[in-house]
């Protein structure tokens, strides 16, 4: 089974540094046997354990809670409980649940629609580079609150972020506004995007790729089963030593030692534990990060449920060789089952971020990691 990145951590431009607690007073060994619980089918036994975090503060678990009760897995669908957990777990800047909590309130669900509320809580995504949220506030200032100005205030702002159906709409009512107009009075919020289409998706190894994006290009990476979407006019270069592969994708062309100013590497451990004196890959991860954060000034950090495994992350600016600071995102995802971790960090000097940033995350945003690896 594939699962989307951007389901494993939180996105290039995210939530504030207060998300670093977001595990607090909760064991990974316990979210990991809730996500394993869940896998069986167990969703009474894994609700037990994500209840008991929850409780205690824990965001993931507060938001993976509110999923089962506005699914009803495990436990009777209450869309106000639902509404209750997410909210927990947006108000500590989790960016799904920020999204889910605003397509409840713009659905009802089994309730009544509140657009202004589902406006604040989309806003709050997008204002952490959430496309989807982006686009479902174009959505909404359309159809609900007629206004043509900030309808295309947040399609463009979506379509800056790589999100196609909102390029698309702004390329139809560029060709025949009025046209546009008439069939989008007829849309209601079905048409929004929902988060089982945008977070949970699986995207298998074979499936067929869609077209590239402008300026984009497909390159398979077979030892990862995934591919990546690389600008056309940046560099790749692939190194495999022992039971690791590294990946680097840069802006520059890679100097001797793998040197570059502007770019993504990817490092794939298989045997983790066996190479790493029995330290499992979910453990390195934290510590990892922990480490990291203490290296530079942090901006941001994060976890997260990610498939079968745990994801942790941290945004940092530091210096690195050079006198001019970078800003360094780094994320690792840790997987126990299959003794595997992934290492992926995008750098750039602090200069020149914003311009950087938006490339990024079309790229990253293509990559699915395969959860059986």
């Amino acid at each position: 089974m594939k699962i989307s990145i951007w389901m494993a951590s939180i996105p290039l431009i995210c939530a504030s540094a207060a998300t670093s607690n977001v595990l607090a007073d909760c064991s990974t060994e316990e979210l990991a046997k809730a996500q394993s619980l869940f896998l069986a089918r167990d969703y009474y036994h894994g609700n037990i354990i994500l209840n008991e975090c929850a409780e205690k503060g824990n965001a993931v678990a507060q938001f993976a809670l509110a999923r089962s009760y506005e699914k009803g897995e495990g436990v009777g669908k209450d869309t106000k409980l639902a509404i209750t957990w997410y909210t927990k777990a947006a108000e500590q800047n989790l960016i799904d649940a920020q999204f889910n909590l605003a397509n409840l309130y713009s659905s009802g669900g089994d309730l009544q629609p509140d657009i202004a509320k589902a406006i604040f809580w989309f806003e709050k995504a997008a204002s952490q580079g959430d496309a989807s949220a982006a686009y479902n506030l174009g959505h909404l200032y359309q159809t609900a609150k007629k206004d043509e100005k900030l309808t295309l205030f947040w399609w463009e702002k979506a379509a800056k972020m790589g999100h196609k159906k909102a390029a698309q709409k702004l390329k139809t009512r560029g060709d025949n506004p009025r046209e546009q107009n008439k069939e989008d009075s007829k849309q209601d919020n079905s048409s929004l995007a929902q988060p089982s289409d945008k977070k949970f998706k699986p995207r298998t190894f074979k499936d067929p790729l869609p077209s590239p994006p402008p300026g984009f290009k497909w390159f398979l990476c077979e030892e990862m089963h995934t591919s990546l979407l690389l600008p056309s006019s940046w560099f790749f270069k692939k190194e495999l030593h022992g039971d690791t592969t590294a990946y680097f994708i840069s802006k520059e062309k890679i100097e001797a030692g793998g040197e570059f100013r502007t770019g993504l590497t990817v490092n794939f451990l298989r045997n983790f534990s066996k190479n790493h004196k029995g330290e499992m890959p979910v453990s390195y991860a934290r510590r990892f990060i922990e480490a990291l954060k203490k290296e530079g000034k942090e901006v941001k950090s994060w976890s997260a449920l990610a498939g079968k495994g745990i994801s942790y992350g941290t945004q940092v600016i530091m210096k690195l060789n050079s006198s001019d600071p970078y800003r360094i995102h780094t994320f690792a995802a840790g997987n126990d089952w299959t003794d595997s971790l992934y290492l992926f960090t995008f750098e750039a000097p602090e200069a020149d971020w914003l311009n950087e940033v938006s490339t990024a995350r079309v790229f990253i945003d293509s990559l699915a990691l395969d959860d059986e690896l």
